[in-house]
């Protein structure tokens, strides 16, 4: 399957219109890393639902945008050494690919793309009477320890998600509720600490639109009726992922506002118990894993 048909598969049914879908695609070519979690919360803030019982899967398709102090080695590779550009001395070129090699994913400093010499020997010679004094050295390799890495110390990416929660129920006793609540998007902007190790910690703001999808409300010894609804989200999230490579599972804890200020119920006249607005915002923990694709 094609990118471009991924893209109208996933998002067609929530478009607003095929002029959307060459910034999908756009998207989708750009896709670093790939998403998938599970997560338990309670509601807060609801007249209308219970507050336990929320359950929510979801699925991210997240980019790069930015590192602040960000050397890319894959990048650097394509450009033709960095260090060149800077110096424009074979000798330095040969330096500093040599530390690249043996530092793994650090670029040494700019300090270390000038070699150092040390001493070697000292040599006296005569001849008709002039005495020569020839003093040695001979270029060495800046220590490691010296150098001071350039790297990547924190991370800007963007998330486009899909999330759906179940487990609602009602509050009151004389009326029972059910269906799904989706986000899409769910547009988060991340910024993570990319330290030496393992552990990654990161936050997030998330905005977007969510909706109420098969949504029912059955009053006690009434017919079943349906509803639709559609606002907006806003919150943020804080997490820590752990891993190496291309694998890693993460951990994370979010804080999401959402109202519901009017319900569509389709039905001539609406009357108590059902709601006229429903209150869905939500703490969630979720946990996850993540693909890096790029």
């Amino acid at each position: 399957m094609s990118r471009l048909a991924f893209s109208l598969v996933f998002f067609w049914p929530f478009s607003t219109g095929a002029a959307q879908i060459p910034f999908l695609d756009a998207l989708i070519n750009n896709v670093r890393d790939i998403n998938f979690d599970y997560g338990l919360g309670k509601l807060v803030s609801s007249d209308e639902l219970a507050k336990h019982g929320l359950r929510s899967i979801g699925f991210e398709l997240a980019f790069s945008v930015t590192g602040i102090g960000c050397v890319d080695l894959t990048q650097l590779a394509r450009d033709n050494d960095l260090c060149a550009k800077r110096k424009q001395e074979k000798a330095v070129q040969t330096l500093l690919r040599q530390q690249c090699e043996a530092s793994g994913s650090k670029l040494p400093s700019e300090r270390a793309c000038a070699p150092s010499y040390k001493r070697t020997g000292r040599e006296v010679s005569r001849q008709m009477g002039d005495s020569t004094v020839t003093i040695k050295y001979e270029a060495e390799e800046t220590a490691s320890d010296n150098t001071g890495n350039i790297g990547e110390r924190f991370s800007i990416s963007i998330g486009v998600a899909y999330n759906r929660f179940t487990g609602f129920e009602s509050r009151k006793e004389d009326l029972t509720l059910s269906g799904t609540l989706e986000e899409l998007p769910a547009i988060t902007t991340y910024i993570a600490l990319v330290p030496d190790n393992w552990i990654a910690p990161y936050v997030g703001v998330r905005a977007g639109l969510v909706r109420l999808s098969g949504f029912r409300g059955t009053p006690k010894g009434k017919p079943t009726v349906e509803a639709s609804g559609d606002t907006y989200l806003v919150g943020g999230v804080v997490g820590v992922a752990l891993g190496i490579d291309r694998l890693q599972v993460f951990a994370e804890y979010g804080l999401i506002y959402r109202h519901f200020s009017s319900l569509g119920w389709k039905t001539d006249s609406v009357s108590s118990p059902l709601p006229l607005e429903l209150g869905a915002s939500s703490r969630t923990v979720a946990f996850g894993f993540q693909l890096t694709i790029k």
